[in-house]
């Protein structure tokens, strides 16, 4: 339950109100002071508890303080190396203290005797009855194999690589399912057709505007289709069902050489038009709209978890826990206009707030930015291609003050913290800065605020960039958000970190900013299409594999 509190604002405030039991510990072992209850508890309870047979009294501590310290040394939970190795001492010179206390012990000969040989019975048949149990239960798995995978992300990963990494970090919020992302399987995409016909439960066909153009995305649905998987397809902004014209062109999208390698599967043409009509005609799609609240993305990702029978978490963070009062100390922004980068935001957003354990909020308006700004103290910008020729970025840069002398600066100054999340990001030339000068950006951006958006646009980019890879691996993830995370030096010591925001807030008051208001707010414009681009993105991304050159669009068909 613990991870699931900590991705929303509303966890992190509970967690940071029960901090003396979580912020002893490392993150990863967030559950020992539970431990350490439990234990302190046990040793208080056997004296009293067994006060007539002082033998059995022994034993229990003796077995209690060889599975703490076990564990103790097993997972080294303190958050120093001095407390881990000082509990490590304490715990063996008890276990001392107890055989050298033992035989001083008063006790009835007989009476202890038929105790102790029971005791030594269990201890003794007790490692055969496991031995037995372990041996069972794999000959029992040999005969019912498991699914390995309990979800299988198909996408096209250049319009929807982002979206599916934060799709599965929901996932992970409900569900302890494996799920297959090829980013995270580098080393079964030789078979990943094996594995959606072996060892996957359900697909989830993630429908952006180009997947179903893609040769190895075809191939998935083919297979699940064969196979009989469970599949769940998602639409997203964009995407166009095929209609029988468009679906008849099909053949003449690929090459005859990506022909040959899903024939090389046993993938004919009439597999994969008899794969989209199911896909089309008998299937209940989900929606998925990209710019909306967040809210409603999480309530997508539950239905698809449902849909796809896997295991439900049974503590799962209440999904209202999004709305509340928040006051987040790192405002995350970038091209909130591009659905892919947008995605991009939140993932990071989320991996920060699991790294620092401090509350984030992504930016998408100068309205919610200025909300939030009372209570932050770090303004991030993620780079993406087009984004600085995005007037709602601009709008959104603007509002925080960056460019203007300290004297026109606001109180409150937010420091700003650059990442390279696009390798097609180009810092922009000399010409770039005289033509946005004189004409500024267009959308309200006249040029009359030309040369003060030139001069934050010039103090942004004069702060060095750390790179982020979203369509990287989990692991390549993490740990360049460790390194980004490192520029926050605010929070390098989380509880004098948390005692500094406090005073700060006492000083300007105010409770926080009500989320459900502002997602309110966000859903309304998107109702009123006022956050939807256009169908056809500005700016294309590229295409990952060598097939794209020849992809020939459906709709010229």
């Amino acid at each position: 339950m613990y991870p699931s509190r900590i991705n929303s604002c509303k966890g992190l405030q509970l967690v940071n109100r029960y901090r003396f039991l979580f912020q002893r510990f490392r993150p990863e072992t967030y559950y020992y002071g539970l431990v350490l209850l439990y234990r302190n508890a046990l040793v208080a309870l056997f004296p009293v508890l067994f006060v007539a047979v002082p033998e059995v009294q022994v034993v229990l501590m003796g077995a209690l303080f060889v599975v703490g310290g076990s564990l103790q040394v097993r997972v080294w939970p303190w958050r120093t190396e001095q407390a881990n190795y000082a509990d490590l001492v304490m715990t063996s010179l008890l276990q001392v203290v107890l055989l050298g206390a033992a035989p001083l012990l008063e006790i009835d000969q007989a009476n202890s005797t038929e105790i102790l040989g029971w005791l030594l019975c269990a201890a003794v048949l007790g490692p055969f009855l496991a031995g037995l149990a372990a041996i069972g239960y794999s000959i029992w798995r040999h005969f019912q194999p498991s699914n390995v995978f309990g979800m299988f992300l198909c996408h096209h990963k250049g319009g929807a690589g982002s979206l599916c990494r934060l799709m599965k970090l929901l996932i992970s919020r409900h569900s302890n399912c494996n799920v297959f992302l090829d980013s995270d399987q580098l080393e079964d995409l030789d078979l990943i057709f094996d594995t959606i016909r072996a060892k996957t439960k359900s697909v989830v066909v993630v429908l952006s505007p180009e997947l179903l153009k893609r040769m190895w995305c075809a191939g998935e649905i083919v297979t699940a289709f064969k196979n009989k998987v469970i599949t769940v397809p998602v639409i997203c902004d964009g995407f166009i069902q095929l209609t029988s014209e468009t679906l008849e062109a099909i053949p003449e999208v690929w090459t005859a050489q990506q022909k040959q390698i899903l024939a090389n599967y046993g993938i004919t043409m009439e597999d994969v038009k008899q794969a989209y009509v199911w896909l089309r005609d008998e299937l209940k799609p989900l929606t998925l709209h990209r710019f909306g609240p967040a809210q409603q993305r999480e309530d997508v990702v539950v239905e698809i978890v449902q849909r796809a029978k896997v295991s439900m978490k049974v503590f799962r963070a209440n999904q209202s826990s999004a709305g509340g009062k928040v006051k987040a100390r790192i405002l995350i922004t970038g091209s909130v206009t591009d659905a892919e980068a947008l995605a991009t935001l939140e993932v990071f957003q989320i991996l920060v707030q699991n790294h620092l354990r401090v509350e984030c909020a992504m930016v998408r308006s100068p309205q919610e930015l200025m909300a939030h700004k009372p209570y932050a103290y770090y303004f991030v910008v993620l780079f993406s291609r087009g984004m600085l020729r995005d007037p709602r970025f601009a709008q959104i840069l603007l509002s925080t003050g960056a460019g203007k002398e300290e004297e026109e600066a606001d109180e409150r100054h937010l420091e700003i913290v650059t990442v390279s999340a696009d390798t097609g990001f180009e810092f922009p030339s000399a010409e770039f800065y005289k033509e946005l000068e004189v004409q500024g950006l267009g959308e309200g951006l006249g040029p009359e605020i030309g040369p003060s958006l030139a001069k934050a646009y010039r103090a942004l980019l004069n702060v060095l960039a750390l790179p982020l890879s979203p369509l990287g691996s989990e692991g390549l993830l993490e740990k360049q958000v460790s390194e980004i995370s490192r520029r926050f030096r605010r929070y390098r010591d989380p509880a004098s970190a948390i005692a500094m925001d406090n005073n700060e807030d006492m000083k300007h008051g105010g409770e926080g900013v009500d989320m459900q208001l502002l997602e309110a707010e966000l859903a309304k414009e998107v109702q009123e299409g006022s956050r939807l681009p256009p169908t056809t993105p500005v700016l294309q991304r590229e295409e990952s594999d060598t097939a794209s050159a020849h992809a020939v669009s459906i709709a010229e068909f």
